[in-house]
């Protein structure tokens, strides 16, 4: 049934038993990618979400929810839901007030705008913490394109999604094979550049674009295949008593690096 309206839409107060069955799925990557969708949950997330240019297909909250929110609400279709039923559909321990589902994106790769800077190719990063990191930190500073090689972790899980914080509404994420993608960089004549601790120093460096940093993963490093059509390596100086840079920190540092170098150019 409904209860009330907005922007003459329908807001329904009536969870089914057949969507329960498919957000429950969606928490699965098979069923992500067999689907062509993905679940957003939490008030900054969903806000991020409902603000961008994604097709949202419909959004689950408390009532006060979207009492507060209902000028976000425009032609998304919207069900009000129990606190128990927003439990009973969430991943999170604890649910927030509000979950969305939406299409997942699929970007057409176009070198030339890809060569107006610097991209990330991601070699095999597993944990979905460390994406999510890595995505923000792309966005904040102004990486539009993250390439993920095929045994990246999904960029839709769960846990990358909180861990982004909206950015993975913004960067453009692709998923591709880790040796075509390059030799199209190399013919392309795109610096292909690795993280590695026998590398140059970020310090002295000298970073030019158009560019792709690749990062490896968190305990294999960057993979053989990758290796191949990597120009120059950096580094980041340290003690070194610590066995290893966590990804997405040293991620974080490199950015930041290319950054100032790219401004004073």
């Amino acid at each position: 049934m409904y209860s009330h309206t907005f922007a003459n839409l329908p807001i329904k107060d009536m969870l089914t038993q057949a969507q329960k069955k498919n957000i429950k799925q969606l928490h699965d990557k098979i069923h992500r990618r067999e689907q062509g969708y993905f679940v957003a949950e939490g008030e900054k997330v969903v806000y991020e979400l409902l603000s961008s240019n994604l097709e949202v297909k419909s959004v689950y909250a408390l009532n006060r929810w979207v009492e507060k929110n209902n000028n976000l609400l425009n032609k998304v279709e919207t069900i009000v839901v129990s606190e128990k039923e927003l439990q009973q559909i969430s991943h999170l321990k604890t649910p927030n007030q509000v979950l969305a589902v939406a299409k997942t994106p699929h970007y057409e790769m176009n070198f030339l705008e890809i060569k107006k800077g610097v991209s990330l190719f991601l070699s095999n990063v597993n944990d979905p913490g460390n994406l999510g990191t890595i995505i923000r930190t792309a966005d904040w500073f102004g990486v539009s394109h993250i390439f993920c090689s095929e045994h990246t972790t999904d960029a839709f899980n769960s846990k990358v999604i909180q861990s982004a914080m909206g950015s993975l509404f913004r960067v453009k994420i692709y998923v591709v094979n880790s040796e075509e993608f390059l030799e199209r960089c190399k013919n392309n004549e795109i610096t292909i550049l690795g993280a590695d601790m026998k590398g140059t120093s970020v310090y002295s460096y000298s970073f030019k674009s158009p560019m792709v940093l690749v990062m490896g993963s968190e305990s294999h490093g960057i993979d053989e295949v990758c290796k191949r059509y990597i120009n120059e390596y950096v580094s980041i100086p340290g003690k070194h008593t610590a066995e290893s840079l966590n990804v997405a920190i040293a991620t974080g540092i490199l950015c930041s690096e290319i950054m100032r170098s790219v401004l004073e150019q």
